[in-house]
């Protein structure tokens, strides 16, 4: 079992979440962005509780909760593909939150490779959108 901590101080007075884990990852929501934020974590088994880890892990903020969801609908629709078709035909407004949430085929362009991926997945049932936050 893991035990993290989640802070906006090195002294860990101001906690965000101080949560017992026995996965080994989390999504903690909302986190602010250009906020400094501090984590630890320790580990406890049957021989007792480790020190804490501060420096092993690497926290990484992306915007993006769903590749694809350009609308911020929290889901994959028809919608999407529009907005897509839109932006890359049309000159139409990027997606968002970021330009490259639209990327779903991670190829680093947002292009009609990324549409006809959409159409595959929603009305095809093909494998979803790569996850964005990977490539960025």
């Amino acid at each position: 079992m893991y035990r993290l901590q989640l802070a906006t101080d090195a002294a860990y007075t101001t906690l965000v979440k101080d949560t017992l884990l026995i996965d080994t990852s989390l999504l903690v929501l909302p986190l602010t962005d250009s906020t400094t934020y501090y984590w630890r974590v320790n580990a406890t088994n049957s021989c007792g509780t480790g020190e804490w880890a501060e420096d092993l892990f690497t926290v990484a903020f992306c915007p993006v909760l769903i590749t694809g969801d350009v609308d911020l609908s929290s889901s994959l629709t028809s919608a999407d593909i529009i907005w897509l078709v839109n932006y890359v035909f049309k000159s139409g407004p990027s997606p968002q939150p970021i330009s490259a949430s639209g990327d779903v085929d991670c190829d680093l362009d947002v292009d009609s490779g990324d549409i006809i991926f959409m159409v595959n997945h929603i009305f095809k049932s093909a494998p979803g959108p790569c996850d964005v936050c990977q490539v960025l």
